[in-house]
């Protein structure tokens, strides 16, 4: 498929607590397209596998994806999520 909007209204319609993706590549960036597009206000979990650089260049950044959760280590974005996460990624590239 390159839209999902007709499965994502079904779900939508079900008023679920929570939806969890878990597609990968090209349909992770259309089904996150079309949730956003469908104003889904359900929490999205997504594949661990889904969220990389070119996700976000093809979402329009890291920002447009705020409130997207998915399971990752710690550290897994170095220095590009600041905080204790940058620093302790700064120590494991000194040592």
């Amino acid at each position: 498929d390159t839209n999902f909007n007709a499965q994502l209204t079904k779900v939508k319609s079900a008023n679920p607590e929570l939806i969890y993706s878990g597609a990968t590549g090209r349909t992770a960036i259309l089904i996150y397209r079309n949730f956003k597009q469908l104003d889904i206000s359900t929490p999205l979990v997504m594949s661990q596998a889904a969220i990389s650089k070119p996700f976000f260049d093809a979402i329009g950044g890291p920002d447009k994806a705020d409130g997207v959760m998915y399971p990752t280590q710690l550290g897994s974005f170095g220095p590009a999520v600041g905080g204790d996460t940058a620093r302790l990624f700064g120590d494991l590239q000194r040592e």
